[in-house]
Protein backbone atom coordinates (compact mmCIF):
# COMPACT_ATOMS: atom_id res chain seq x y z
CA UNK A 1 0.00 0.00 0.00
CA UNK A 2 1.32 3.34 -1.22
CA UNK A 3 2.05 6.37 1.36
CA UNK A 4 -0.86 8.23 -0.48
CA UNK A 5 -3.13 5.18 0.60
CA UNK A 6 -2.32 5.20 3.74
CA UNK A 7 -2.75 8.76 4.45
CA UNK A 8 -6.56 7.95 3.07
CA UNK A 9 -6.80 5.62 4.94
CA UNK A 10 -6.34 7.41 8.25
CA UNK A 11 -8.34 10.48 7.04
CA UNK A 12 -11.57 8.19 6.69
CA UNK A 13 -11.30 6.37 10.44
CA UNK A 14 -10.89 10.21 11.61
CA UNK A 15 -14.08 11.11 10.40
CA UNK A 16 -16.85 11.75 12.99
CA UNK A 17 -19.21 9.21 10.89
CA UNK A 18 -16.49 6.65 10.43
CA UNK A 19 -17.57 2.94 10.76
CA UNK A 20 -16.00 -0.07 9.98
CA UNK A 21 -18.40 -2.16 7.99
CA UNK A 22 -18.43 -6.21 7.86
CA UNK A 23 -16.06 -7.75 4.42
CA UNK A 24 -13.87 -4.04 4.76
CA UNK A 25 -9.73 -4.68 4.64
CA UNK A 26 -8.49 -3.56 6.98
CA UNK A 27 -4.72 -2.71 7.68
CA UNK A 28 -2.72 -2.93 11.10
CA UNK A 29 0.19 -1.43 11.18
CA UNK A 30 3.27 -2.71 12.67
CA UNK A 31 3.50 -0.77 15.79
CA UNK A 32 0.77 -3.23 16.64
CA UNK A 33 2.33 -6.80 16.06
CA UNK A 34 5.99 -5.62 15.75
CA UNK A 35 6.36 -6.97 12.60
CA UNK A 36 5.94 -5.87 9.32
CA UNK A 37 2.25 -5.34 9.86
CA UNK A 38 -0.57 -7.38 7.72
CA UNK A 39 -4.49 -7.09 6.41
CA UNK A 40 -7.36 -8.59 7.52
CA UNK A 41 -10.91 -8.90 6.83
CA UNK A 42 -13.31 -7.16 8.95
CA UNK A 43 -15.48 -10.09 10.29
CA UNK A 44 -19.26 -9.77 11.13
CA UNK A 45 -19.12 -7.59 13.71
CA UNK A 46 -16.31 -7.53 14.41
CA UNK A 47 -13.69 -4.27 15.36
CA UNK A 48 -10.26 -2.89 14.46
CA UNK A 49 -7.77 -1.27 16.94
CA UNK A 50 -7.56 2.27 17.30
CA UNK A 51 -4.62 2.37 15.11
CA UNK A 52 -5.78 0.34 12.41
CA UNK A 53 -7.31 1.81 9.01
CA UNK A 54 -8.72 0.74 5.73
CA UNK A 55 -6.92 -0.50 3.00
CA UNK A 56 -8.44 1.35 0.39
CA UNK A 57 -6.42 -0.51 -2.14
CA UNK A 58 -9.17 -3.15 -1.92
CA UNK A 59 -12.14 -3.13 -4.06
CA UNK A 60 -14.49 -4.53 -1.36
CA UNK A 61 -13.25 -1.83 0.73
CA UNK A 62 -14.06 0.85 -1.23
CA UNK A 63 -17.42 -0.43 -1.77
CA UNK A 64 -18.03 -0.03 1.85
CA UNK A 65 -16.99 3.45 1.99
CA UNK A 66 -19.08 3.92 -0.92
CA UNK A 67 -21.60 2.36 1.21
CA UNK A 68 -21.28 4.47 3.79
CA UNK A 69 -20.89 7.70 2.27
CA UNK A 70 -24.15 7.00 0.83
CA UNK A 71 -25.89 6.24 4.62
CA UNK A 72 -23.99 9.06 5.66
CA UNK A 73 -25.81 11.73 2.89
CA UNK A 74 -29.08 9.74 3.09
CA UNK A 75 -28.78 8.99 -0.52
CA UNK A 76 -28.89 5.55 -1.60
CA UNK A 77 -28.08 7.09 -5.61
CA UNK A 78 -25.08 9.00 -4.36
CA UNK A 79 -21.93 7.52 -7.01
CA UNK A 80 -18.44 8.73 -7.98
CA UNK A 81 -17.86 9.94 -11.31
CA UNK A 82 -14.12 10.33 -13.75
CA UNK A 83 -13.52 12.85 -15.32
CA UNK A 84 -11.54 10.41 -18.05
CA UNK A 85 -13.69 7.99 -19.21
CA UNK A 86 -12.26 6.10 -22.54
CA UNK A 87 -9.52 8.86 -22.56
CA UNK A 88 -5.99 9.26 -20.31
CA UNK A 89 -6.03 12.47 -18.27
CA UNK A 90 -2.68 12.96 -16.81
CA UNK A 91 -3.63 12.96 -13.08
CA UNK A 92 -0.95 15.85 -12.84
CA UNK A 93 -4.18 17.99 -14.21
CA UNK A 94 -5.82 18.17 -10.73
CA UNK A 95 -8.37 15.78 -9.40
CA UNK A 96 -10.56 13.36 -11.87
CA UNK A 97 -12.75 11.58 -9.66
CA UNK A 98 -15.52 13.44 -7.84
CA UNK A 99 -18.89 12.71 -5.91
CA UNK A 100 -21.86 15.01 -5.69
CA UNK A 101 -24.52 15.92 -3.41
CA UNK A 102 -27.75 18.18 -4.13
CA UNK A 103 -25.50 21.19 -2.62
CA UNK A 104 -21.60 19.88 -2.84
CA UNK A 105 -19.23 18.27 -5.11
CA UNK A 106 -16.06 16.39 -3.47
CA UNK A 107 -13.57 15.50 -6.07
CA UNK A 108 -9.97 13.73 -5.81
CA UNK A 109 -7.23 12.35 -7.63
CA UNK A 110 -8.47 8.37 -7.19
CA UNK A 111 -12.03 7.34 -6.28
CA UNK A 112 -11.01 6.34 -2.79
CA UNK A 113 -9.78 10.14 -1.87
CA UNK A 114 -13.12 11.64 -3.64
CA UNK A 115 -15.45 9.16 -1.36
CA UNK A 116 -12.85 10.00 1.86
CA UNK A 117 -13.56 13.74 1.01
CA UNK A 118 -17.60 12.92 0.67
CA UNK A 119 -17.13 11.87 4.46
CA UNK A 120 -15.12 14.30 5.65
CA UNK A 121 -18.02 16.80 4.24
CA UNK A 122 -21.11 14.64 5.19
CA UNK A 123 -23.34 17.02 7.95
Amino acid sequence: MTDDFEKLGKRAVACKHWRWLDGASVFSPAEHTGDTGYTYRMPRKGYALWRDYPDLTDPATLGCLLALVRQVWGNPRLHVVTDNEGSFVDPADGPHWRVSTLNHCFTGNTEAEALVAALEGAP
